[in-house]
């Protein structure tokens, strides 16, 4: 998202979307430039930077009509995560948005022991997420192809995620 800002606002303001989870944004902690454009737009940021090169997840809203406020997350080693609540009238929002990264060029062996580090990590994610009050709703880029039916990652993924209720809505 970092180069593109401009074309964020842009599709948030022309389809009227009052919040947007956002993985890879490349935002470092001291954006200022880029946070100011945002705020600009009538919109706010909750940005959670990572460390280092690339990454990061931010959740960008129409701070006129929503204000969710950033929940802390224990971390994790195969997946980044930030969790933000909103509060309706009548129910509390969990929003929660992870990004799972890969690497493209890793050996059979070392990819399947990164996936079993997931799934492993990701499990008990679920379980404290379930356990906590609100509704969770759960977005982002978990890099599984769960369109292929033969994927046994994607099968694994998808069994678990059912395991712990939750069912995929987009596709």
């Amino acid at each position: 998202m970092c180069n593109k800002v401009r074309g964020v606002l842009e599709m948030l303001i022309d389809q009227a979307i009052d919040i947007c989870c956002v993985t890879e944004t490349w935002f470092r902690a001291n954006e200022c430039a880029r946070m100011a454009e945002i705020k600009e737009a009538g919109f706010e940021v909750i940005n959670n930077p990572r460390k280092g090169r690339g990454g990061g997840l931010a959740f960008v809203f129409n701070s006129s009509k929503l204000k969710p406020v950033a929940n802390k997350v224990v971390g994790f080693k195969s997946f980044e995560v930030a969790e933000c609540v909103i509060k309706t009238s009548s129910n509390l929002i969990r929003l929660c948005v992870i990004y799972r990264t890969t690497q493209t060029k890793s050996k059979a062996k070392y990819q399947e022991t990164k996936v079993t580090v997931f799934m492993e990590e990701f499990e008990q994610y679920l379980v404290d997420l379930i356990s906590k009050p609100g509704y969770p709703i759960l977005c982002g880029d978990f890099n599984f192809h769960v369109e292929k039916a033969d994927d046994l990652y994607a099968k694994q993924f998808m069994s678990l995620c059912h395991s712990k209720g939750f069912i995929q809505h987009v596709t």
